[in-house]
């Protein structure tokens, strides 16, 4: 008679599989999420493979549903008295030493526990870092993967060595469970004796039925493990909705008026105004941005008050430098250079101003990542991210508000540049040849670019050299360098460091006023051409840095009847992220702050 292939039960494969499933996306989708990050870039290589819409969204969504069938897989083996099969006790760990099948099934058993200790890991490490508590958090979460993914591998393996393939593929022929019997209880076993000695000092002869009471009594009920760990499972998935709801942060932004008799707050980076010691506030970490020592993270509070038509917010972020510098001009021995340390810019993360943005979106999903798109060129036809990383743009004409402060470029002229993420704008042939930066869905509001960049190419074509478009009327305040403070990453600016400059304090380039300018003088890189307006101008802030923090208060109309804004009502969410001196990475948080206006 033909040996029958061995089996798994029906409960143990649909829960295995589930697993399967849901591991797949959490490892796609956190590796997509981990080749943003600096030592990860190789994963680009992975391109072709890996998933690039709603990464967050599934991530989490996955999350939870993985945490709930792996905590349904353990009640399923403990229900069902499976226990056995990933026991270490001292016999099986003796199988090491005699060789054949049962030392690879032993290996099987330790390849299972460290797999579902990296599974346990990685759980506890994704909900801290989705309550917001980064650290060591993101280390573990970021390690623990690796074994998440060699796990499979190393699990059928040991399989195979165990069993042959028979054994590997008795997970695709599910079978009807049948449940071992439970071990000895001592107590009814002293209990039967007590009744046989009781019986026998009666001069009966005992008979099975003499012990049917104590029988019934301790005889289980009929089990159903895999529709129990169903219902435990689904439990996991009530509280984790349940925790989404209780620990969710609203930022109440009330009037003025229920405060108290308190004037609007003056825009001017001083948080002094009495009003701010009355407004609620929120404080959350942001994680994973350039430079933030030592562990690229960013502690934000917010607060923010209303009147009947305007905004007012308040926000304080750890920045330990003021940088002022965006890409200036140095001169060499042989000309003028941009002091810079890659390119292109949007790479940039020393010699560039410090900024902050809030994104603002109507009512959704709580959960990052709709506008983000994290793969080298995430649109077909389109010219690829310059960062290499991705780009930010919605879909369906959906369009979320987007407040960047620059310390160099807007803050002189209290300006935050109110723009948009929205559809992906259609490239220029100077993108589209690579020329210029494509920024996907990212666009400011109307209103006049008030702001160049002060350099360009010689019209001189036997010496194509990089020459300023300006250059200051008054070069005290450029006098050259004698150290190497402007190509320090880790300098602080002064108050008074000018890295911008405006048409009135500038002129037009010339090879006379150039030899006035001794070598290594620094000018700004960037020149204000104009006073902002339109509805890029929508949004007023001004900024101040002192002691390691950045304090800046912003100010906007509730309601800019502009299709490129989104009116601030309840319910609508917000993002905040800081840059230390870097183009584009900055630090980041999941889950968003919801407005609420009693």
């Amino acid at each position: 008679m033909p040996k029958r292939s061995p089996r798994s039960d029906f409960g143990t494969f649909v829960l295995h599989w589930v697993l399967v499933i849901l591991v797949t996306v959490q490892i796609g989708t956190g590796l997509r999420i981990a080749s943003h990050e600096p030592s990860l870039g190789w994963l680009a290589n992975l391109d072709f493979v890996l998933p690039r819409e709603n990464l967050w969204y599934w991530h989490l969504v996955g999350a939870l549903g993985f945490t709930a069938v792996f905590v349904s897989y353990i009640t399923y083996v403990l229900v069902a008295r499976l226990g056995q099969r990933s026991r270490l006790d001292h016999s099986r760990l003796a199988s090491l030493w005699r060789g054949g099948s049962a030392r690879w099934t032993t290996f099987g058993v330790l390849v299972l526990w460290v797999g579902f200790g990296a599974f346990a890991a990685e759980i506890i490490s994704g909900s801290l870092l989705y309550l917001g508590k980064a650290g060591w958090a993101i280390s573990v979460h970021r390690h623990a993967v690796w074994f998440c993914i060699v796990f499979p591998f190393a699990h059928v393996l040991c399989h195979y060595l165990a069993g042959g393939i028979d054994q590997v593929l008795r997970i695709l022929r599910p079978t009807r469970l049948v449940i071992p019997s439970a071990p000895p209880d001592i107590l009814t076993m002293l209990a039967e004796h007590v009744q046989f000695v009781d019986t026998l000092k009666q001069g009966h002869q005992p008979t099975l039925d003499d012990f049917a009471v104590i029988s019934e009594s301790k005889r289980e009920t009929a089990r159903k493990p895999l529709i129990t760990s169903v219902i435990v499972g689904a439990s996991v998935v009530a509280l984790g909705l349940v925790a989404q709801n209780q620990t969710s942060q609203t930022l109440d932004v009330p009037l003025l008026e229920n405060l108290g008799r308190f004037d609007a707050p003056v825009i001017n980076g001083d948080v002094s105004d009495a009003v701010w010691a009355m407004a609620p506030s929120i404080g959350l970490l942001t994680s994973q941005g350039a430079n933030f020592a030592p562990e690229r993270q960013s502690w934000i509070e917010i607060k923010a008050v209303r009147d009947q038509t305007k905004i007012y917010i308040s926000l304080i972020w750890e920045d330990q430098t003021r940088s002022l510098r965006h890409l200036p001009l140095v001169k060499g021995p042989d000309g003028w250079l941009i002091v810079r340390s890659v390119t292109p810019e949007s790479r940039e993360e020393i010699f560039y101003e410090d900024q902050f943005s809030m994104l603002i979106s109507p009512p959704t999903v709580p959960i990052i990542g709709s506008a983000v798109h994290l793969s080298p060129k995430p649109l077909r036809g389109y010219p690829p991210s310059s960062t290499g990383r991705g780009m930010h743009y919605l879909e369906n004409d959906a369009v979320s508000d987007l407040w960047v402060w620059r310390a160099s470029h807007g803050g002189p002229s209290a300006m935050v540049e109110d723009a948009r993420f929205g559809n992906p704008v259609a490239p220029t042939p100077g993108q589209l040849s690579g020329a210029e930066h494509y920024r996907g869905g990212y666009a400011p509001d109307e209103g006049p670019s008030c702001f160049i960049v002060n350099h360009a190419l010689s019209k001189n074509p036997e010496n194509p050299a990089l020459v300023p478009l300006r250059l200051p009327k008054d070069i005290s305040w450029v006098a050259p360098r004698e150290d190497d403070s402007h190509v320090s990453a880790d300098f602080s600016d002064p108050d008074d460091a000018r890295y911008w400059m405006t048409d009135d304090e500038s002129e037009p380039y010339s090879l006379a006023l150039d030899q006035q300018f001794p070598e290594n003088s620094v000018i700004p890189g960037i020149i204000m051409t104009c006073v902002p307006s339109g509805g890029r101008a929508d949004v007023f802030g001004h900024a101040r840095w002192a002691a390691g923090r950045w304090t800046l208060e912003l100010m906007r109309a509730l309601n800019t009847n502009s299709t490129q804004d989104v009116p601030i009502a309840s319910g609508s969410l917000v993002w905040l992220a800081a840059f230390d001196h870097a183009a584009t990475r900055h630090t980041r948080h999941v889950r968003p702050i919801e407005l609420h206006l009693p």
